[in-house]
This record gives structure tokens, sequence and C-alpha cells, in this order.
């Protein structure tokens, strides 16, 4: 070492210790560098896992089995149906087809009064039942055709059919 020169100032001896040159700046830049990249990662890595537990507790499911969706499908099914029948229900209801229902109704019970009768008087007419008519026919077959008490029986039956 060399003596300083009167009015320069002589560092002190540990200031010569904490100087560095290029390469060991170098070195200790990058030690920086890395260890802020490391705190970077931790704190990525942390708020990563901070919202995967916040999706996981919120989004905390079982998976649905298939027989249950299948079951769901079955139900879903079921009730349409109802729905459908009974709509085609009430259609049916307040339409004519269901007047049409009341007069079968009535001519089976026509038929009915129509048949005890003749059952008391021992002449049987023939009986023909079709979707909007029912029809009597009175012939004595062992005369040949009508007699008296075919147009009696007639008589009575528009009695009968008329009340």
């Amino acid at each position: 070492m060399t003596e300083p020169l009167p009015g320069e100032v002589t560092a002190a001896p540990d200031e010569d210790a904490s100087f560095e040159g290029p390469r060991r700046r170098a070195r200790r830049e990058r030690e920086e560098r890395r260890a802020a990249q490391a705190r970077a990662r931790a704190i990525e890595d942390a708020r990563r896992q901070a919202k995967r537990k916040l999706t996981e507790s919120a989004t905390d499911t079982k998976p649905v089995a298939r027989g249950a969706v299948r079951g769901l499908r079955v139900l879903t099914w079921t009730v349409v149906l109802v729905i459908v029948a009974v709509g085609l229900g009430l259609v049916l209801y307040f339409t004519p087809l269901m007047s049409m229902r009341n007069l079968i109704i009535d001519g089976i019970e026509a038929v009915r009064r129509v048949a005890e009768h003749a059952e008391a008087k021992d002449h049987h007419p023939d009986i023909d039942i079709r979707w909007r008519t029912v029809t009597f026919a009175l012939v004595t077959h062992s005369e040949g055709g009508i007699t008296k008490s075919d147009v009696a029986m007639a008589r009575d039956i528009n009695g009968i059919v008329g009340s």
C-alpha cells in the first residue's frame, strides 16, 4: 500500500472489505433477482392455493350417479305424461264426445227397460245397438209378419223410451 497524498481522503479499512468488483456485483444482483423471483413464485403459489381452496369449497359436490339421472328423467316424463293425460281428459270432458257417452248410457238403460217389459209380455223384439242408434224390430216369425201384438209392443216401447 502506498501512503496517502496530502488532501486525499483515505478509506477506512472495513470499507475496503465492502468494495465489490464487477463480478461480485453481478453475482449479488443475480442472487437478489433469484430471491425476488422466489418470493414472487411463493406469492403466486399461495394465491393459486387460496383460489383452489375457495373453488373446491364452493363446488364441493359429489358426482351424480347415473341411476339418479335416469330416475329423474323417468320422473320428469311421468309428470309430463300425467299433465298431458289430465289435459286430454279435460278436453274430452268438455266436448260433445262426453254427451255421446251420456246418449250411449241412456240407450243402454232404455234397452234394459224394454227388455224387462218384453220379458213380462213374453214378446221379444230384435235389438240392434250401434254407436249412435238403438233399433227395435218387431216381427212375429211364427205368423210370418207383423201382428197386432207387434204393434202393441211398439206402442209400449215408444212409451218406455219416450219417458
